[in-house]
């Protein structure tokens, strides 16, 4: 899926958010959303399937979820010289608010909010668990989404200086993670060449 097609799907999402304002204020995250709004579509609502493969796609009859827009800064030059830093969509997050630790991706190519705190080496680098917390917090955080072996989350989090973390629970799986996705060189008894 393009950027424009999501950022498209995000906007008729919002959309869909009107009618529940109410229902979303009680979860304290509208100063949040109201902050995370001047730079991206902060958030939309939709009924949603799950898919196996920890996926999710639109479907009328499925359960209402929460659209948390994933996007990167990017910078355009319109005219020779002059920068605009813009943001583009690169995934859709899904999730229920009474199961915020659970979220399924539109595309599965994210894998942080806020990911360029992570790649620039903020210091330090505040993250929170969940993307309703990330939304509270008005973006001003980073949320690990993506907590594979693989994930580019790790090699930046082993280089960056202090880690800031809500919770006790939340720092006992990054440290577990980090310890697990270390890489060490085999070594072997031989001549040197």
């Amino acid at each position: 899926m393009k950027s424009a097609d999501l950022m498209a799907e995000a906007e008729t999402y919002a959309a869909g958010l009107r009618g529940h304002l109410a229902q979303i204020g009680q979860l304290g995250i509208l100063p949040g959303v109201a902050e995370i709004g001047q730079v991206q579509p902060p958030l939309g609502l939709s009924r949603i399937r799950r898919q196996r493969n920890e996926l999710w796609e639109p479907e009328p009859a499925g359960a209402l979820a929460m659209i948390v827009p994933v996007c990167v800064p990017v910078i355009v030059e319109p005219f020779e010289g002059f920068e605009i830093e813009t943001s583009e969509c690169i995934d859709l997050v899904a999730f229920n608010s009474r199961e915020p630790d659970r979220w399924s991706w539109r595309t599965g190519t994210a894998w942080a909010l806020s990911q360029y705190l992570i790649e620039e080496y903020a210091d330090p680098l505040h993250l929170v668990s969940t993307p309703l917390a990330w939304l509270r917090s008005g973006g001003a955080t980073a949320c690990i989404l993506d907590w594979s072996d693989t994930s580019p989350a790790w090699p930046h989090l082993r280089s960056a200086g202090q880690l800031k973390v809500e919770d006790p629970e939340l720092k006992r799986r990054i440290d577990l993670r980090l310890r697990q996705t270390v890489r060490l060189p085999r070594v072997e008894v031989g001549h040197a060449a």
